[in-house]
This record gives C-alpha cells, sequence and structure tokens, in this order.
C-alpha cells in the first residue's frame, strides 16, 4: 500500500453514492477491496458492515471505525410546476446550495437537475440578497408539471447527492463529493492492508458504519456487539490555512491543523450543540503520539470544537475511545479536499498503533 494505490482507492471509493442511511453499495465496495484481508465478515440490521481479522489469543479487541456514509438530501415532494422540493440529510451550509448540479436516483434510474431560488442577483440592483434558506431552494429537472416529473421516475424519499465527480488537484490533493468520509474508509483499508502478514497482538475489527452524519446513529449498535477494549474512530477534521479556514476565520476554537502536516491525533472533540464529543484518555492519544514520533509518521495534535465522530458514542460505554482525523478542507460540501500523503499516513499510523500494542495500553 503506497500513496499511488491510496489514491485510486481513494477515487474508486468516492466514485460510489451512498446518503446516509442509504449506504448498501458502499459497503458492498468495501467488502470488495476487504477481500483477503479479514477471518470473519458480518454486516448487521443497520448496514454496518464488520471484517475481523484474529490476534494473540488474550489480547485486546481494538475496533476501527469509519464511517462510509455522505451529507445529501431526500425528495420531499413535487409542486404544481415540476420542481422537485428536498430535506437535508445531514448538516449543510445553505450558503452552498444554489447552482449546483445534483442527481437524483430514483428507482427507474438517475435524474438530474439544478438548484435555483428567487430573483437573479443583477435584479437586486447592486444590492446583495439574503442566502436564501434550505427550503426555498428547488431542483429544477426540466419538467413542466408534477406529472412530467412523476413521469421521470422521482417520488418523496429519493436520494439526492451532488453531482460532481472527484478528481485529482495536482499531484498530491484530492477533491470529491464524498471525501468525507471514504478518506478515513480508505484508511481503514490501507491499514488493514499495512497489517495482512503481520502477526497481531490485539483482534482488530475494521467498522465501515452508517448513519454517522445523522448524529453517530449507527456506532453504537456496532459497540454493543463487538465490546472492544479500544475504538479509533478514522474520519476527516477541518484544516485550516494560517489560523482560518479557507473563506472564512476561526479564532481559538480549534488546534491549527493544515492539509499535508499528517493525520491528527484526537485529544478533544466536543460539540457544544449537540453535546456530542470527548476527552480522550492520555493512555490512548500519547501511545498515538509516541507512536507516530518512534516511527517518524508525520502528524498532527487535534483539539477541537463542533466536530464528533463515532469514537464520542463508544467512549461512554466504557471503551478506551479516540480518533485519527485526516484535515480536510471545504468540510460538508462537494468538494471537499484532502492530502493523498494524510490519508496514507493515517492508514500507516493506524497499522503502526496496533502492532504497538504487543505492550499493553
Amino acid at each position: 500500500m503506497d500513496r499511488t494505490e491510496t489514491a485510486a482507492l481513494l477515487a474508486r471509493l468516492d466514485a460510489v453514492r451512498g446518503l446516509s442511511g442509504r449506504e448498501e453499495a458502499v459497503g458492498e465496495a468495501i467488502g470488495k477491496e476487504m477481500e483477503g484481508l479479514f477471518d470473519e465478515a458480518g454486516h448487521d440490521r443497520l448496514g454496518n458492515r464488520l471484517f475481523t481479522r484474529r490476534g494473540r489469543r488474550g489480547g485486546p479487541t481494538v475496533l476501527l471505525a469509519a464511517h462510509m456514509d455522505e451529507i445529501g438530501f431526500l425528495v420531499s415532494g413535487i409542486d404544481e410546476g415540476g420542481f422537485v422540493h428536498f430535506v437535508p440529510v445531514g448538516f449543510h451550509d445553505e450558503r452552498l446550495l444554489q447552482n449546483q448540479m445534483l442527481r437524483i436516483d430514483t428507482a427507474s434510474g438517475a435524474v438530474y437537475g439544478v438548484t435555483g431560488a428567487g430573483d437573479p442577483p443583477y435584479e437586486h440592483k447592486g444590492e446583495h440578497p439574503e442566502t436564501p434558506r434550505m427550503g426555498e431552494i428547488v431542483l429544477d429537472i426540466g419538467a413542466r408539471s408534477r406529472e412530467e416529473a412523476e413521469a421521470m421516475g422521482v417520488c418523496p424519499g429519493d436520494p439526492v447527492l451532488n453531482a460532481r465527480e472527484g478528481r485529482l488537484l495536482g499531484k498530491r490533493v484530492f477533491t470529491g463529493r464524498a471525501v468525507d468520509n471514504r478518506a478515513g474508509c480508505a484508511a481503514m483499508i490501507g491499514a488493514m492492508r499495512l497489517l495482512a502478514e503481520a502477526q497481531l497482538p490485539a483482534t482488530v475489527v475494521a467498522c465501515a458504519s452508517v448513519q454517522e452524519e445523522l448524529g453517530a446513529k449507527g456506532i453504537g449498535a456496532v459497540g454493543a456487539r463487538v465490546k472492544p477494549d479500544i475504538a479509533l474512530a478514522l474520519d476527516v477534521c477541518p484544516a485550516v490555512t494560517d489560523g482560518r479556514i479557507p473563506g472564512g476565520s476561526i479564532p481559538h476554537t480549534r488546534a491549527r491543523i493544515v492539509q499535508g502536516g499528517g493525520p491528527a491525533v484526537q485529544i478533544y472533540d466536543w460539540s457544544p450543540g449537540s453535546l456530542l464529543g470527548h476527552a480522550v484518555s492520555p493512555r490512548l492519544y500519547g501511545r498515538l503520539l509516541n507512536t507516530a514520533r518512534r516511527r517518524r509518521i508525520p502528524h498532527q495534535a487535534e483539539v477541537t470544537l463542533d466536530c464528533g465522530t463515532d469514537a464520542a458514542v463508544l467512549a461512554p460505554a466504557g471503551v478506551l475511545a479516540g480518533g485519527i482525523s485526516i484535515p480536510c478542507r471545504y468540510l460538508h460540501s462537494a468538494a471537499g479536499t484532502v492530502d493523498i500523503g494524510d490519508v496514507y499516513y493515517a492508514a500507516v499510523l493506524t497499522a503502526e498503533f496496533i502492532k504497538s500494542l504487543s505492550d499493553p495500553l
């Protein structure tokens, strides 16, 4: 597993469509990428996919959690003019919703449309109109009536995702619709590949989890089933440049995590609004940091607010839970970017951490 293979893997995963709650296709794709890397595979009723590699008898059980769902929308209705109305699935910045090409996945195939709302900007005579709210934005699929839209196969409950394709920017950066969190999925698969020939001191359960974007609704069932001793969430985190997130300021709420600086070891993560988050045990993040230093793996420290990962759900059950995060610019948009090296080194750090468990944590 090298950087070239990492880039190709991420591109394959990003191309698969998997709205939160509709992750089946992503789970199948991850299953194919995991072939030959596990002793046992399974899934639960929610759709979480689990791949177990058995380690030394009596050793700890480590759960790797990478959520495979992505944000998007669901069709909520069609008006008399044939415009499609939709509701958000996961958090969206309303400023980013206009003038986008979206794709509806209907039972009879794909239907494309563009988003719009209100008057064109030149009619405001130099004034800046207010950003339309979610309920004011509609999807124009080229239909002239409700009946025509229905004849195209569109109906309430159909999943809607951005139609943007992933691609490399230069030689190091990948941008895609679903890097949150196919980047974490790629790192998890990469770690399992790096461990393929190793004698493991711990049993490893790699989980592609569901519904994280809806408040980490899927991973709780996995924790109850696996009962891990240690858990690592492999996810993305906001990357900043010179103390700012591109496009906005971010004063004192996050550490200065840069894209291309290596994966970030989670120390603290809490969202005051949702109360999702936790303080990682120094035993766990200390071992991760020491492993990175000893193996000369590029890395950063993550102290953040307003994020939240699967780890926060596992910790209250008595699991020693933390995370390895991949710095990402433009989170929760169709143009998220990650550095391929950060994804690769997240896989390396994960694998080396598991090997380090020959010494008890």
